[in-house]
């Protein structure tokens, strides 16, 4: 722990922050010089499987770690991970990053281990002091985990023939749990608003609803009467919230309308799919409004917050916060208007696409690195 500052391995936002970060920008550069033939690809895997896994499984997954095994300690009141077990935590999926990087010739085991590991290592540290002080309520988080982990595994061993996109809407379950916990307190805390309760048969439609299309997708079933039929209800109970939720004061402040942005992807990519169905240009390509307007967007918003207020620094939105947001949603519409309205400039979409995006989160990294790095300025533990 000499090697890197002492205080980035304080509380587990710190470590998964920066190195999920910095890892989408690495990740997404060498996808872009693939796609430009300016780099081979030694990897036993596709490029596409890599590509697929390493958004959901290295970034997505680095960033629920760091939120979960952080917030756990204020839902709980019980010290989270820290010190020599969040180092070795981190190990485990920094592990997993190199042998897909650099491993092409090893078994798949050793493909798979490292991040089964750590999909592990990181549910029994969240799931103990949740089970400890009997706050179930939270154990929905561990579905999740489960999910991600038997999609690894399916995703890394071809013959097993699961479909990667599923992965997307693993990160669209923390996207709905957490989601529907910040926004509406953040909101509700900014500008001095009573918090609205959410109904539990809501809440509970999302939660299952959107597990059910894990599986629907995971099996290739999304295109199906029934799989259309629950990303309609997804859709609709997702807009429904989303509604309730806003307030047009919201655009006073980047931390807040990022936020806010960022869901209403989850509806929208929901009712394309319904209507155009996966198997279409839209359709296929509409996933990237999830995974860019979606899941990154609320990454970088979140990601933001969480380490101003977890760091003791005053919660005031970063004015290169909305440049962030600019990039993600113009990397977003090129990459999926672009392919489907003007096919014969795929090529540039993808390229504009992998630029902006991995501009976005190189903004977030180089000015949270002083921030993630140095200890508390009032010297509170964290």
């Amino acid at each position: 722990m000499s090697v890197i500052p002492r205080a980035v391995m304080n509380l587990a936002f710190r470590p998964f922050f920066l190195l999920g970060s910095v890892f989408f920008v690495v990740a997404l550069v060498r996808w872009g010089l693939f796609l430009n033939g300016w780099v081979s690809w030694p990897g036993a895997l596709s490029p596409l499987t890599w590509h697929v896994h390493e958004m959901t499984v290295g970034f997505g997954v680095a960033i629920a770690l760091g939120f979960l095994l952080t917030a756990v300690q204020n839902w709980t009141g019980m010290p989270g991970i820290s010190g020599w077990p969040l180092a070795v935590l981190v190990g485990f999926w920094l592990s997993g990053r190199v042998v897909l990087w650099f491993g092409p010739d090893v078994s798949p085991v050793w493909w798979v281990l490292p991040d089964l590991l750590c999909l592990g290592y990181g549910a029994f540290w969240f799931a103990r002091p949740v089970i400890k002080q009997q706050q179930w309520r939270n154990l929905v988080f561990l579905p999740a985990l489960l999910a991600i982990a038997v999609l690894h595994v399916a995703l890394l061993w071809p013959s097993l023939r699961l479909y990667g996109s599923a992965l997307l809407w693993c990160m669209a379950l923390f996207m709905t749990v957490i989601g529907g916990r910040i926004i509406p307190m953040f909101t509700a805390n900014r500008f001095g608003l009573p918090r609205s309760s959410e109904p539990l048969w809501q809440y509970w439609l999302l939660v299952s609803g959107t597990l059910a299309l894990v599986v629907l997708v995971a099996m290739g079933l999304s295109g199906s009467m029934v799989g259309r039929a629950v990303f309609l209800v997804v859709a609709l109970v997702h807009v429904r919230r989303a509604v309730r939720w806003y307030t047009p004061m919201i655009w006073q402040d980047s931390l807040i309308w990022t936020l806010h942005l960022s869901y209403w992807a989850l509806p929208l990519t929901a009712a394309i799919l319904v209507v155009a169905g996966p198997a279409t240009s839209l359709g296929h390509n509409a996933q990237h409004i999830l995974a860019l307007q979606g899941i990154s967007l609320m990454i970088l918003a979140m990601v933001s917050r969480v380490s101003l207020g977890h760091t003791g620094r005053p919660l005031r939105a970063p004015i290169w916060l909305g440049l962030m947001a600019v990039f993600l949603m113009g990397g977003m519409l090129a990459r999926v208007v672009l392919p489907v309205f003007l096919p014969s400039l795929t090529g540039i979409g993808f390229s504009l696409a992998v630029l902006l995006s991995a501009m976005g989160l190189a903004v977030f990294a180089v000015h949270y690195y002083p921030i993630l790095t140095a200890p508390r300025p009032d010297g509170r533990p964290g």
